[in-house]
């Protein structure tokens, strides 16, 4: 009785092993961050050249620009891709039989569901993850703008109030005084309107040369308190940029 219950108990494990994605192709930084965070680096055993994460893995091209031969022989057990890059990779896959599953990453509801679902795929529960960036602490600032590059001096690209990081720093008790929903360019006098002295402007920068210097911001707005967050990671919209804003914004300064 005991060895029968044994032997259910082994068919039952394999059975669950292979109801869950065991290797993994990954068309997109924001992707394979997420499926490290949830402690599956390992898995990945394709990548893109943009991420950040599983370097150690074959790169295999884009979902725009996909090695599709080097993907079927590496016989993944899933491809993942993000909604708005899948295009013709989606059609590929599914003539050649190859499993995919295509993740939504436009706003923060949408990073929370698809960790949700990232989670699932692996078999594990994603509440523990969710949670720590769903409650990862509290601006020092109420209010601000986050800036994402623009004319050194002349002109700044901000992001909207219906953006991704407009929604990071709305969860981190800040309001976005941007007047648009987008990602307007605005010109000095635009700025000066919009702030006051209790107002941070966030310039978001994936290396520390793009930084506007000292005399660029003393033309464009003297009076502008101005915080940087230089990191890689702040290209994509995905959960450690949550982290990095976070730290920056409950700190005053910081980079990745």
């Amino acid at each position: 009785m005991k060895e029968e219950k044994l032997k259910s108990l082994l068919l039952l494990s394999l059975l669950s092993f292979n109801l869950y994605a065991q290797t993994v192709v990954s068309t997109s930084p924001a992707l394979s961050e997420i499926i490290s965070i949830l402690g599956f680096e390992k898995n990945i055993i394709a990548r893109t050249p943009y991420c950040l994460d599983a370097k150690k893995a074959p790169k295999v091209g884009t979902a725009l620009e996909l090695d599709i031969e080097k993907v079927l022989s590496l016989k993944p057990d899933l491809v993942v891709l993000q909604e708005n890059t899948e295009s013709k990779t989606s059609i590929n896959l599914k003539k050649l039989n190859i499993k995919y599953k295509s993740l939504k990453l436009v706003s923060l509801d949408d990073i929370y569901q698809a960790t949700s679902e990232l989670a699932s795929i692996f078999g594990v529960d994603g509440r523990d993850v969710l949670n720590k960036y769903k409650t990862s602490g509290q601006s020092k600032y109420k209010k601000g703008l986050v800036m994402l590059g623009g004319i050194p001096g002349k002109s700044v690209m901000i992001a909207g109030t219906e953006t991704f990081y407009s929604q990071i720093i709305e969860q981190l008790g800040m309001k976005n005084l941007s007047p648009s929903k987008n990602w307007p360019n605005l010109q000095a006098e635009k700025i000066r309107s919009l702030i006051d002295k209790d107002t941070v402007i966030l310039e978001v920068v994936t290396k520390k040369e793009a930084l506007w210097s000292q005399s660029n911001w003393q033309s464009f707005c003297p009076k502008c308190h101005v915080v940087p967050l230089v990191s890689k990671r702040a290209a994509y919209p995905g959960l450690k940029v949550i982290e990095i804003m976070s730290n920056v914004l409950s700190k005053g300064s910081g980079h990745d």
